[in-house]
């Protein structure tokens, strides 16, 4: 049987942050930080280590937040998701737990043995175990995760949300922390496309974005459309989700996307951001670069949106303030330099690399919201 308090799929994709704990600008203003933390995979002694870097006192106003995979690839998956539930942190929800739940849930319903075998150890433990051909989505590693946890830990992953939003931060005066929202995802966003409708699996998943009017490289993009379609039916079957409308059109074509004869078309400009179509690949333009662009060309601050994310160690970190304005734009009054307002904290703590933290937190000396990055190995 299901424990009763799990629900697989999501119990809600927005959640709000509570105001007590965004951090105020001003004299009078409480000394409250949010702190973020990047992907920890199960390095539960690198994140006390960041923790304790950090100062974290949750006790003086401190707030934490992590931005997905806290599970999988680490030693201590069980660890490091106990100590986030004991510090009253929040989080989204990672591909990694996403993956992990749906092995889970597999288990609850009998498909695959949670037992472990005659020599004592636990399934799976080798990564190798074979896993019945009709299994979709999760792969070994899921199911030894999805084994070690318990019941209240499970329970407390499958509540995350997909987006956490908060904002805007009082008495912030320079961008980016005086924009409307700071919002924390795992995966990414699509510029120009409100919170409510981002696509759940892209949330989670996305690196790039492809436009309908790009043909270059048809084949390449073809095939991430084609992974892009396979791995959210997969996700449907594993979660039993409701019909997926996108996938049901998009799986019929699967054939020509695969071998780059057809791609979605459009009478839209290349690069109309309503348009794109997100991908895990690092095909097409990264959505990053498409997020601080369209950021940057908003007029009034308190209608642009901050995000802080992770998934992507292959990029590292990306918290230069300053950027550069892409080339190609022609508009006289978007040259030089730009803000950043696309934050990326997946610094690679699963492959030997350090763990990152932002910490966003109120200046004694200049009265504003500033942040800072702190890093352990």
């Amino acid at each position: 049987m299901e424990p009763a308090s799990v629900s697989y799929d999501f119990h809600e994709t927005i959640q709000n942050l509570d105001q007590t704990y965004t951090p105020s600008a001003g004299s009078s203003a409480p000394r409250r930080r949010l702190i973020i933390v990047g992907d920890v995979h199960g390095h539960l002694a690198q994140l006390r280590k960041l923790l304790e870097t950090t100062g974290f006192d949750r006790d003086a106003g401190d707030h934490l937040i992590f931005t997905g995979d806290l599970i999988n690839k680490g030693p201590d998956s069980p660890g490091v998701v106990q100590l986030a539930i004991n510090l009253g942190a929040s989080a989204v929800r990672g591909n990694n737990e996403d993956r992990v739940l749906a092995a889970h849930r597999l288990i609850s319903i009998g498909r695959v043995s949670g037992v472990s075998g005659i020599d004592g150890r636990p399934p799976f433990e080798d990564d190798s175990t074979h896993l019945p051909r009709d299994i979709p989505y999760a792969v070994s590693s899921d199911f030894l995760a999805a084994t070690q946890l318990s019941d209240a830990q499970v329970a407390w992953l499958s509540s995350l949300p997909l987006i956490i939003r908060a904002g805007p931060l009082k008495g912030a005066a320079s961008p980016p922390w005086n924009a409307g929202s700071v919002v924390v995802v795992h995966g990414g966003l699509v510029p120009s496309l409100p919170l409510e409708e981002q696509d759940p699996w892209a949330v989670m998943n996305m690196r790039s974005i492809v436009y309908p009017a790009d043909d270059a490289h048809t084949g390449v993009i073809g095939e991430a459309l084609a992974k892009r379609v396979r791995d959210r039916w997969c996700r449907r079957a594993a979660f039993q989700a409701t019909s997926d409308e996108d996938v049901d059109s998009l799986s019929r074509r699967l054939p020509d996307l695969r071998d780059g004869g057809e791609t979605p078309k459009s009478n839209s400009p290349q690069g109309h951001h309503q348009d794109a179509i997100p991908v895990e690949a690092g095909v097409g333009r990264l959505w990053r670069d498409a997020w601080n662009e369209a950021q940057n060309l908003i007029k009034i601050p308190e209608q642009r949106t901050v995000v802080v994310y992770g998934h992507d160690a292959l990029a590292g970190l990306q918290d230069q303030l300053e950027i550069e304005v892409p080339r190609g734009l022609g508009d006289e009054e978007a040259q030089g330099s730009w803000t950043r307002y696309a934050f990326g904290l997946d610094s690679g703590c699963a492959y030997g690399n350090p763990l990152s933290a932002m910490v966003i937190e109120p200046s004694q000396e200049t009265g504003d919201i500033v942040h800072c990055v702190v890093q352990v190995k």
